[in-house]
């Protein structure tokens, strides 16, 4: 589809499904026809969703071409949080959660006891178990 504008790439989406559209129109379409071209394969296809990578890339074209921030992150399927992150720098992974046996907590090998009930875990071998 060299060449092709907008409206050939939605009216492909429509007649063939939204696979594999995005991804050949961004090699002909600028930014806001592929933001505007996102909004459309997104009510065509509600289960359709772009990689996160061209997701990241177009929010930021986007809003560099002056598309106001709430429709950019719509265009894009991306929160205005994670377009704050990308724009600052600060998009960074999440600390791992502290382990069991660094917090002093013991970990049985048997996974949990009973329903969870207080007396399920007075009754179960764990640090828990009143003495007799």
């Amino acid at each position: 589809m060299a060449g092709a504008k907008l409206s050939d790439y939605v009216r492909h989406a429509e007649r063939y499904g939204a696979a594999g559209v995005f991804e050949a129109a961004t090699r002909d379409l600028d930014a806001p026809d592929l933001g505007r071209l996102s909004l459309r394969l997104q009510n065509l296809d509600a289960k359709w969703r772009m990689p996160r990578a061209d997701r990241e890339r177009l929010a930021l074209r986007l809003v560099e071409s002056g598309e106001p921030v709430d429709r950019a992150c719509r265009m894009a399927q991306i929160s205005r949080t994670t377009l704050w992150r990308l724009q600052t720098g600060h998009d960074t992974p999440k600390s791992a959660p502290e382990a069991a046996l660094q917090s002093g907590v013991s970990v049985s090998k048997r996974g949990p006891v009973g329903n969870g009930s207080r007396a399920a875990i007075e009754a179960s071998d764990g640090p828990y178990r009143k003495a007799a």
